[in-house]
């Protein structure tokens, strides 16, 4: 059987690193641009890590401790909403939250980036709930 905890582990200090990130970009808007972009550049990497590793840690914890498997992000979600870990809303959020993922990494546009800086705080407090409720056992 696949060990959890170091996935877990893995995950959660993701997670927290992107939270630092979200919690320096609040209120970072008033810095010279350059260091301002630079700062928000950094929290979106961080936050591709973060979703990276989150579905992941995800569908391990779904194989092991329900027996299901799915191999992307998105069906990951939509288990987690079937098994109880998320909620109709969440889901949406977390299925939103993967598509901003994509976005970042595949089509770098200032405008972008912009828009999906601004849904970073969400974005981590549903990451935060996921992990806090996914504790391996």
């Amino acid at each position: 059987m696949k060990d959890l905890k170091p996935r877990y582990d893995t995950t959660k200090k993701a997670i927290g690193s992107f939270t630092i990130a979200v919690e320096k970009l609040k209120g970072a808007d008033v810095l010279p641009e350059e260091e301002y972009r630079t700062l928000r550049d950094s929290a979106i990497k961080r936050f591709e890590i973060s979703v990276d590793t989150l579905w992941k840690y995800l569908k391990i914890y779904l194989e092991v401790q329900k027996g299901v498997i799915h191999n992307s992000p998105k069906p990951v979600f939509r288990e987690c909403l079937r098994t109880g870990i998320l909620s109709d809303k969440n889901t949406q959020v977390a299925l939103e939250m993967v598509d901003a993922r994509n976005m970042t990494s595949h089509i770098y546009k200032e405008e972008i980036a912009e828009q999906i800086s601004n849904n970073f705080p969400l974005y981590a407090t549903l990451m935060e709930k996921i992990i806090s409720t996914t504790i391996p056992q």
